[in-house]
């Protein structure tokens, strides 16, 4: 009966961090095939080159000052009516890649070694040149600027 309850929990423990070991395993098969990582790095690069991410630092922790009727009208019409992408957006990016709030525990239990094989992908070079990505940095600063003067 113990041994049963040993695999029972070593089962668990392994699901908890399948998602670490999905990740390790895109980054080795990337290492393996140069051109594949380039285009990952490259769609990565994209993603924050191309979305604006001041509503995201903008938002982050702030109450959006709304009555209960107000958010309750608000939530009702984003599950009824069809809605518009926000692909420019990183908000809306975040919102449909990490959907559970499952995401965030396992993003936190990610290895560091694996957490920063994907912030190196960002950085990952094949020779040639890198356009500017990093848009990020002057989204918190437009950010920080615009919630000084609403305080």
């Amino acid at each position: 009966m113990g041994q049963a309850r040993a695999n029972a929990s070593d089962l668990k423990l392994k699901v908890e961090h399948i998602e670490s070991a999905r990740a390790r395993y895109i980054l080795q098969v990337l290492d393996r095939n140069p051109e594949w990582k380039w285009d990952v790095a490259e769609c990565l690069r994209s993603i924050i080159r191309d979305s604006r991410a001041l509503e995201l630092f903008m938002h982050v922790g702030v109450s959006n000052q709304q009555a209960f009727l107000g958010e309750f009208m608000e939530r009702l019409f984003l599950r009824v009516l069809p809605q518009t992408p926000h692909d420019r957006d990183l908000v809306s990016v975040f919102s449909e890649t990490f959907r559970f709030e499952i995401d965030a525990v396992w993003i936190r239990q990610l290895d560091p070694a694996v957490f920063q094989g994907w912030l190196d992908l960002f950085y990952f070079s094949n020779g040639s040149e890198i356009l500017p990505w990093n848009t990020l940095v002057q989204d918190v600063k437009v950010a920080l600027f615009l919630l000084d003067q609403s305080v």
